[in-house]
Parts: structure tokens; sequence; C-alpha cells
């Protein structure tokens, strides 16, 4: 099962990955494709990943081409948050004018 993570240099990934290595025994063998913009922050993202998934028999590549990490995926991770810092805060802002907690 190959697997694409957009958004993937996000230090929130780890969580992610975390999460499918522990439910390991219900899934089949994984490959994970990490696509982000941030080269270095993806490069020690997908190291961490790597250690978590590797001892399974697992894959994980890191790659900035958004063609590339989608190719062949047969599911897809959506994590980018669009408009990066400033996004967040307008996305928190309206969640608090409507009454509603601001939820990752």
């Amino acid at each position: 099962m190959q697997v694409a993570v957009l958004g993937g240099s996000s230090p929130f990934t780890l969580a992610f990955v975390r999460e499918l290595a522990r439910r390991a025994a219900e899934l089949e063998t994984v490959a994970l494709r990490l696509v982000g913009r941030d080269r270095d922050a993806l490069a020690l993202v997908g190291a961490a990943a790597r250690a978590h998934v590797t001892p399974l028999g697992w894959t994980v590549e890191a790659t900035d081409s958004l063609a590339r990490g989608l190719a062949g995926a047969d599911h897809i991770v959506q994590q980018i948050r669009f408009e990066g810092l400033t996004g967040r805060a307008d996305d928190e802002a309206f969640a608090h004018e409507l009454g509603c907690p601001a939820d990752e």
C-alpha cells in the first residue's frame, strides 16, 4: 500500500507515522512518500519516520516533487496548512467568532 503524505516535512507527520506503526499488525506493507517543500525539514522527518517503520519492513521516501509523491499512491493524506502561520491565525480567529474550538 502506497501512502502519500502532503505536508510531509511537518513534525506533526511523525505522530501519523507512529500511529501507523502502532497498527502495523492491521495493515499490509506500507510504502510512505513524504511530500514537502522544506528540504531540510523533510530530510529530518524522513529519517525519523524511517527509524519507526524500517523494522516493520516498510519504506519511506521523502520528496519535494508533488508529481513523484502522488504517483501510484493508493491513499493521500493532506495535511498542508494553506497560508502558513497567518492562515492558522485566521482559521483560529474564524473558529472563535463562531464559538467553536479551533482544532489542528
